[in-house]
């Protein structure tokens, strides 16, 4: 089993590489988006779905949201994912 102190900061390494593979997945997908002549608005979508798990990811890890009382995470959760929604509903709707 693995030191106490040694629990944060592989937390933190795998929040951190999941932070990078998710910034490879979107600029790929943006890249594909704009050399393809298929539809555009499902890849933004995508690109915008990747950036705002990203902020729930830093929010989360980062900004020690996850520890923090109940009802602080959940605005933090409820505003992100409002965000997200609405965004990509005003993206794929006009």
């Amino acid at each position: 089993m693995p030191k106490p102190s040694s629990l944060p900061s592989r937390s933190l390494t795998l929040v951190w590489l999941a932070l990078v593979v998710a910034t490879l997945a979107g600029w790929q997908l943006g890249e594909s988006a704009q050399h393809a002549h298929g539809p555009a608005r499902a890849a933004v979508a995508g690109v915008v779905a990747i950036a705002f798990l990203k902020v729930l990811a830093v929010g989360l890890q980062f900004m020690e949201l996850r520890e923090a009382v109940w009802f602080l995470r959940a605005g933090f959760c409820v505003w992100v994912i409002g965000a997200m929604t609405a965004l990509i509903a005003i993206l794929v709707l006009r």
